[in-house]
This record gives structure tokens, C-alpha cells and sequence, in this order.
């Protein structure tokens, strides 16, 4: 990894210290940045090189708290939406920070024209920023994210598939079949394909019931708003595509053979977004 510049070796949020990855064009006149160590807030991700001015900031910031929209929301995780027009500066401050952790991250000042959605975790009383997607507001490619990042501390607990699954149900909620700005970090795209194999699976298995179907990858998009496009590319990559017709993008496959997949691939069926949850509209 490139080592980060404006000589931020680590940063404090919360209860962390995390190591940067790359460097973020944070302003000059931030206390110079002369310091290793910069502290950001949890909620509106201001900072500061003094750990005594984000302390007394921290304490009293409701930034976020007096306006928030909340989209999501279960038993300990929340995700909120905030305009990038309307919260400009949380937003650019959140976009400096991630650029820490995001070498293809090339927008933080112009955010304007994108939307975040910042997912946190209540602990013991306590609401814990762990990471956010952003994306266009008009997207002439019609893509539903832009940049997607969950933060060190808080990676591999599959937190990002949960952001992954709102932005499809945005698409949803919008009539739309939506894809992530390309390209993907390998990370990333290993995500997406563990998204998209779930979530195709899980329609087909619903289906399929005790016999062979026939399915078109019109349908598959429709229930999913998974664009054709990544829909082929999941299915080739699972094999599974039997008596492919090209011509109608058509398929035909059986119940057991779905079973066995499943059983070899090791796929998860459990809901990503629980039952128990609410999404708002």
C-alpha cells in the first residue's frame, strides 16, 4: 500500500487508531497537518490535529442528529441519507477521510450532486460510525454507487453487503436495475459477486420449487434490479447456466442441481437485509 502523505501515519475515531493506507488532500491550514496523528470526529468527521478540540467538539456535536433521514434501520444498525448540497461540509469531511482508505477516490470537495448513506452501530449507548456509499443523484449510466467504503476496524463483519443490498433496493424503490460504478478494487468486486450469487440464488431457489424451470434474465432482473449484464457474469461464474438459449437470454435449470450448487459453492441464504428490519421509502 502507498503510504499516505500530508504526513498522516494514523488516525483517531472513536475508540480506534487506524493506520492510513494513501494519502487525502486534507486543506494546509488544518493546524498545518504537521502531526502523524489526526483526530476525526464520529459524527460530522471534522478534525483536528489537537485531541483536546475534537474531545470538546465530540461532546457536543449533534450535526448530524437534528437532521438525519433515516432509510434503514434494525435492532443495532442504522443507515442514514444525507445531500451532499444540503450537508456539504460532513460530506466533504467524510470524503477526505475515506480517500485515507480509497486510492481510486478522486471526488471530496464536489459533492453537490451525490447522495451518502452513512451506516452506524449503536454500542452500548454509544452510535458508532462504521462506513458509508455514496452515489449521483442523476446518473446518466444509471449506476446506484459511486464509492463505497466500510471502515478498517469494521471490515469482514459483512457490513458491506448490507450497504451493497440498500443500494439495490434504492433501485428498486426507483423502477430502476442498477450496477456500481466501475472499476471495482478486487475487494470490492469480490463483494459485489457475493451479492449478486446470493441474491440470484435465493430468487431461484424461490422458483424453482421441485422441478426444472426455465428462467430469463429479464425476470432474474426485474425481482432483483441486478442489470443483465452482472446477472450473466454471476451465473457463468457458477456454472450454472444449463440449456443457455443466447438468443431469448434464457436458461432452464433443475431443483437438485440448484441444491447442489448451493451446497458446493458454500452460498449464504440468509436474508441480508433481515426481515426484522425497517426500510424507509
Amino acid at each position: 500500500m502507498q503510504k499516505s502523505g500530508n504526513n498522516i501515519e494514523y488516525v483517531i475515531l472513536g475508540q480506534y487508531q487506524i493506520k492510513t493506507w494513501f494519502s487525502s488532500p486534507y486543506p494546509s491550514n488544518s493546524g498545518n497537518l504537521k502531526s502523524s496523528l489526526l483526530y476525526v470526529c464520529n459524527k460530522c468527521f471534522k478534525y483536528s490535529t489537537n485531541k483536546f478540540l475534537i474531545a470538546n467538539h465530540e461532546i457536543i456535536c449533534f450535526s448530524l442528529k437534528s437532521q438525519e433521514k433515516i432509510v434503514f434501520k434494525n435492532a443495532s444498525l442504522k443507515i442514514k441519507e444525507l445531500d451532499g448540497k444540503q450537508h456539504k461540509l460532513t460530506c466533504q469531511c467524510l470524503s477526505l477521510f475515506a480517500k485515507l482508505f480509497l486510492e481510486s477516490k478522486s471526488i471530496c470537495f464536489d459533492v453537490e450532486n451525490f447522495l451518502f448513506y452513512i451506516l452506524t452501530k449503536t454500542n452500548k449507548n454509544t452510535e458508532e460510525t462504521i462506513g458509508f456509499f455514496s452515489k449521483e443523484k442523476l446518473s446518466w449510466d444509471e449506476y446506484n454507487l459511486a464509492c463505497i467504503l466500510i471502515f478498517p476496524p469494521y471490515q469482514r463483519h459483512g457490513y458491506g453487503k448490507i450497504l451493497i443490498a440498500l443500494s439495490y433496493e434504492l433501485s428498486k424503490a426507483e423502477g430502476k436495475w442498477g450496477s456500481p460504478e466501475k472499476p471495482l478494487s478486487s475487494f470490492g468486486f469480490i463483494s459485489y459477486l457475493s451479492y449478486w450469487t446470493q441474491s440470484i440464488v435465493t430468487f431461484l431457489l424461490e422458483n424453482t420449487k421441485d422441478k426444472s424451470h426455465s428462467f430469463s434474465i429479464k425476470e432474474i432482473c426485474e425481482k432483483t434490479a441486478i442489470r443483465p449484464k452482472d446477472v450473466i457474469y454471476a451465473l457463468k461464474t457458477l456454472n450454472i447456466l444449463e440449456n443457455w438459449n443466447s438468443s431469448q437470454n434464457q436458461f432452464i435449470i433443475s431443483y437438485e442441481n440448484l441444491k447442489s450448487f448451493v451446497k458446493q459453492k458454500n452460498i449464504n441464504l440468509k436474508p441480508i437485509i433481515p426481515d426484522t428490519a425497517t426500510l424507509y421509502s
